[in-house]
């Protein structure tokens, strides 16, 4: 039996309670922003006063993504040559076009042409059954289309594919959107079409695109070819688009006239080219509403203003970029560094070669993406004038000016090519557009 232990309030066992001020606490964490933060992504690292300071007082001007809009030379420079011909293909490479879209029709034999059914017809004539000539009878027809020329191109005839196609060798910056034509398709079906077009593509395998209206002929093409396509819309509607989300071609080709005034085109990893395309004007709309191509017939009117349009952007941003550096140099006022750039412009667009070329385009110019301070162009006549006579007065403090420019040349120069950051002007009939 276990006795009973009385203790007294004075015996019992005290607890201390003891509470934790304010200064005894484990302080904080001074880490005030994580390295990662909640969804992933590394947290910026903010500048210090310093760096801010230097920045704030630089005027440098970023300006948004740029992509390039392309030209495509329909059926070649079908403006000065007869469609669909050896004339016209080297017309519109000697251009420079970087694309073409030529069209193909298989003979009675099997063999690929570089012609559509409306060629055909209006060579044989209504009474006569094309579908039955051979290769051989469809390379004697004579395509000089005299309706339009007159008598200027007489004995062109129908080419090959295989004989257009070696048009590109020694031309890899070259791409043909080869359209495949639907007579053909009916009467041999899109097998068959797809299994002899491609045999004579196989040497120039990866500068083709298989383009139709038929989209079982594209889907074919695509699964059994393994070929990028493009798909020619016949309409421009919900239902359209439903079957483009779903089949992801990798080009979208649409007629001008079908195309809803003033809507974006739709949104996809495809890529879009709008036909029937004749001034720049149109052509830069387009690219504003998503278009990436534009075919047209007038190769060497649209090809010049748009070179001529790219060297132009291409000259103002180099020009700011030399701005940019020397506004960052002490002793340089700022008229100095407007009248700078006013003439970089004037002898950049002056000298700009838009003429035809023989030769492979080659990337020449480079420039950082940075645009100018929207007012500078106010004073630019002055600017002029201010430049003219400070070069006449050969005043010393006018070669330290100079030289300080010079200077900031060499620098912005190795920053460009030192730089991720930097943006390629082609003068190929591509212009420079908001992405």
């Amino acid at each position: 039996m276990t006795a009973a232990v009385n203790l007294s309030s004075h015996q019992q066992p005290k607890v201390r309670h003891t509470r934790c001020t304010r200064k005894q606490r484990t302080p904080r964490a001074t880490l005030t922003k994580p390295t990662l933060a909640p969804h992933g992504d590394i947290e910026p690292i903010w500048p210090n006063p310093s760096t801010l300071n230097r920045l704030s007082s630089a005027r440098v001007f970023p300006v948004k993504a740029m992509r390039l809009l392309h030209l495509v030379g329909y059926r070649g420079n079908s403006a000065e040559f007869p469609e669909n011909t050896l004339p016209a293909l080297r017309s519109a490479i000697a251009l420079g076009v970087r694309f073409i879209e030529l069209d193909v029709h298989l003979s009675a034999d099997g063999v690929p042409m570089v012609c559509n059914e409306q060629q055909l017809a209006r060579v044989t004539g209504a009474d006569t059954d094309d579908t039955d000539l051979s290769g051989a009878q469809m390379q004697a027809l004579d395509v000089s289309q005299t309706n339009i020329f007159g008598d200027k191109f007489l004995g062109t005839l129908i080419p090959t594919l295989t004989t257009a196609l070696r048009l590109l060798e020694g031309r890899p910056e070259i791409t043909v959107f080869v359209v495949l034509g639907r007579a053909s398709i009916a009467r041999f079906g899109h097998d068959q079409v797809i299994s002899q077009v491609v045999r004579a593509m196989k040497p120039f395998r990866s500068r083709c695109v298989l383009v139709s209206k038929d989209l079982a002929t594209i889907h074919t093409a695509r699964t059994r070819a393994d070929y990028p396509v493009g798909w020619i819309l016949s309409n421009y509607d919900g239902h359209t688009q439903i079957k483009v989300e779903a089949f992801k071609p990798e080009y979208v080709f649409c007629d001008l006239e079908l195309l809803p005034p003033g809507k974006h085109l739709w949104k996809g990893p495809w890529r879009w080219a709008i036909s029937h395309v004749a001034d720049l004007d149109t052509a830069l709309h387009l690219a504003t509403r998503g278009a990436d191509f534009v075919v047209t017939r007038n190769v060497r009117k649209l090809g010049e203003a748009m070179r001529a349009h790219a060297a132009t952007r291409a000259a103002h941003i180099a020009s700011m970029t030399t701005a940019n550096a020397v506004s960052q140099s002490p002793g340089i006022s700022r008229a100095e560094v407007i009248a700078h750039v006013t003439q970089a412009n004037e002898e950049a667009v002056v000298g700009a070669d838009i003429g035809a070329r023989a030769s492979a385009p080659v990337r020449t110019d480079s420039a950082t993406r940075t645009f100018a301070e929207p007012g500078a162009s106010v004073h630019a006549h002055a600017a002029r004038e201010a430049h003219g006579a400070r070069h006449a007065s050969a005043s010393p403090e006018a070669h330290a000016a100079r030289e300080v420019i010079a200077a900031a040349e060499a620098r912005a120069s190795a920053e460009c090519r030192g730089s991720a950051e930097t943006y390629t002007f082609e003068f190929d009939m591509e212009v420079a557009v908001p992405a």
